[in-house]
C-alpha cells in the first residue's frame, strides 16, 4: 500500500472553551512523492497543522494516520532559522541529528552524512562551518539535517522566508527533488508563491479546511484526494 497521510474529518480549536476554531472536518490523503504547499495568511494554521502531524497537537476531532508504513510514522521538519549549530562543520550538523536520533531509540540505520550534503549541492562545503556559509546554503544543510533519521514525511515551515529569490528557486527544487526522485512525503508551508510553483498541489487553508489547487507542475501529475 503507498504511503499516505490521511485526514479523517480533522478538527482543532485553541482556548479554554475552544472558540478559535482552526480546522474544522479537514478531510484529505496527501500522498508520498509529490510536494504540497500549504499557504494561506499569517495565523490560519500553517503551524498548527505541522504541530497535528507530527503528533505535538492531538486534534479535537478526528484522526491524522500515516498509512501504508506497517509501523511509527517518521516526521522530519526544516525551520525558517535553521537551527544549526554555528561553530560546527555541515556535516557535524548532520551527524550530531543522528547522534540524538539514536540516542533516543530511532531507526538503526541511518543515512552517510557527506552523502546528502553532495545530495544538496554542498559536498564543497561539508567541512565548513555553518556560521560562514550563505543563508541559502545553511537551509540546505538544515535539510540534510532532517533528511539525516530518515523520514518519510518532511515538512518545512517558511523555510524560504530569509533567502533571496535565487536561493528560494534553489531550495524549492531540492524540495521537489525529494518528493519526485526519493519519494517522499514533502509538506512546504510558505507565503511565497515562488516555492508555488514548484509544488505538485497547493494546500490553501480556507474556511478552516484544506483546499486542493493543483499548481502548474500538479496540474500535470495529480493532487489531493478528497
Amino acid at each position: 500500500m503507498p504511503l499516505e497521510l490521511v485526514f479523517d474529518r480533522v478538527g482543532f480549536a485553541y482556548g479554554g472553551t475552544r472558540e478559535r476554531v482552526i480546522y474544522r472536518d479537514v478531510a484529505c490523503r496527501l500522498a508520498a512523492g509529490r510536494l504540497y504547499a500549504v499557504m494561506g495568511p499569517s495565523g490560519s494554521g500553517k503551524t498548527t497543522l505541522f504541530r497535528l502531524i507530527t503528533g505535538e497537537l492531538e486534534p479535537d476531532t478526528g484522526t491524522i494516520e500515516l498509512a501504508g508504513t506497517g509501523g511509527a510514522r517518521r516526521v522530519s521538519q526544516v525551520y525558517q532559522d535553521y537551527r544549526l549549530v554555528p561553530y560546527l562543520t555541515a556535516v557535524e550538523n548532520v551527524k550530531l541529528a543522528q547522534e540524538f536520533a539514536s540516542a533516543g531509540g530511532g531507526v538503526g540505520t541511518f543515512p552517510d552524512a557527506a552523502a546528502l550534503l553532495d545530495k544538496l549541492g554542498l559536498a564543497g562545503q561539508a567541512n565548513a562551518a555553518v556560521g560562514s556559509l550563505s543563508g541559502g546554503e545553511q537551509q540546505r544543510v538544515a535539510i540534510a539535517r532532517a533528511l539525516a533519521t530518515a523520514p518519510q514525511v518532511l515538512l518545512a515551515d517558511e523555510p524560504t522566508g530569509a533567502v533571496d529569490e535565487q536561493a528560494t528557486r534553489e531550495i524549492a527544487r531540492r524540495f521537489a527533488d525529494l518528493a519526485h526522485d526519493d519519494g517522499l512525503l514533502v509538506l512546504v508551508a510558505t507565503h511565497d508563491p515562488v516555492v508555488a510553483e514548484y509544488a505538485d498541489v497547493v494546500l490553501r487553508i480556507h474556511d478552516h479546511d484544506l483546499v486542493a489547487e493543483p499548481s502548474s507542475v500538479g496540474a500535470m501529475t495529480g493532487g489531493a484526494q478528497r
